[in-house]
């Protein structure tokens, strides 16, 4: 179906071919996953599928967030983007070792 995901037990790495738009791997580890467990499964959903529209897909979020899930978003985002490129160095390390 064109989808590579790699799984250990600290972080989920997705990756998608075909029509590449996102040039490295999202990591979520289960630290933003334990964070997203306490919230609402409508919040759940919004913040995911901003994250799939602005980092993935790089398309127009489907939804406003309020002022508060914004905030919860950015603060997800950014720990998201923080493992992401952590997780892509350790690769980057590995493939030239």
């Amino acid at each position: 179906m064109g989808n590579q995901a790699a799984h250990t037990p600290d972080t989920f790495a997705l990756s998608i071919k075909k029509t590449v738009v996102m040039e490295n791997a999202i990591v979520i580890t289960p630290k933003v996953i334990s964070r997203m467990r306490g919230m609402s499964k409508e919040e759940q959903k919004m913040l995911i599928e901003t994250l799939l529209c602005d980092e993935i897909l790089k398309t127009e979020r489907p939804s406003e967030l309020s002022p508060v899930q914004e905030l919860v978003y950015v603060l997800m985002r950014d720990s998201i983007m923080r493992d992401s490129a952590r997780y892509q160095k350790a690769m980057t390390q590995v493939c030239t070792a």
